[in-house]
């Protein structure tokens, strides 16, 4: 991958049952920081061959923060907008400094906008958290599968050989896919509870950057329309 991340695990048709694919595609699993990751798939989508589907996927934990700020009166339309491009900037500088397995604190989002210029107060009003959609393997699925194939075959070798032989041809690949799914249970609150909607406005807050109990990487989701912008009186 030239220096822009470590492929981890593959699924692809050829593997093992628990990491095989639909003929035709291939899922790589990759340590990547989360700003390499377009150029690391643009590149394995160059390469991939002809006919192959291929998907990029890695351990990324998603959050979208909802933010009300005060601002300095006066602005124009564009001077507003501008502010909102600056909130966020300051938001992805921060959180692009962050390392695998480090969390994103809800003091140092804080910090980074409230030293944005024209920028008064800030206060997270809500945020949405995501993981990636890794939460299946398909060796969870096969095993109950057998269990389940096992349980109904009685004690005849025979039987019992034919009815995993089964349940192995017959479970379809589940493999890792690109989209997310909504986890708040890694919003939590700095001595690891759940964040009440107190501790996100005072900044009480962190989002845990771990998949299914592996490290990860967070990763920043927030546009213009997140940010609502009022000015002081």
């Amino acid at each position: 991958f030239e220096g822009r991340g470590k492929l981890t695990e593959v699924w692809d048709p050829d593997s093992p049952p628990d990491h095989r694919s639909e003929l035709g595609t291939v899922v790589l699993l990759v340590e990547a920081e989360p700003e390499r990751f377009a150029s690391l798939n643009g590149a394995v989508q160059e390469t991939r061959a002809a006919g192959v589907q291929a998907t990029i996927v890695s351990r990324y934990v998603f959050f979208k923060p909802r933010i009300f700020a005060t601002i300095a009166p006066g602005l124009t339309a564009a001077g507003k907008l501008k502010v909102a491009d600056e909130m966020i900037a300051a938001l992805q500088a921060y959180v692009d400094g962050l390392g695998s397995a480090a969390p994103a604190e809800g003091a140092k989002l804080l910090e980074a906008l409230q030293g944005v210029d024209d920028v008064s107060e800030a206060t997270i009003v809500d945020v949405i958290v995501w993981k990636s959609d890794l939460s299946k393997p398909a060796s969870e699925t096969l095993v109950e599968a057998i269990v389940t194939a096992v349980q109904g075959a009685g004690t005849d070798p025979a039987a019992l050989k034919a009815a995993v032989s089964t349940a192995v041809s017959q479970t379809p690949p589940l493999v890792p896919t690109s989209t997310r799914i909504p986890d708040r249970s890694l919003l939590q609150s700095l001595d690891g509870g759940s964040a009440t909607d107190e501790q996100i406005e005072a900044g009480d807050f962190q989002i845990i950057a771990e998949v299914d109990g592996q490290p990860g990487w967070v990763v920043l989701d927030i546009e213009q329309a997140d940010i609502v912008l009022q000015e002081s009186s």
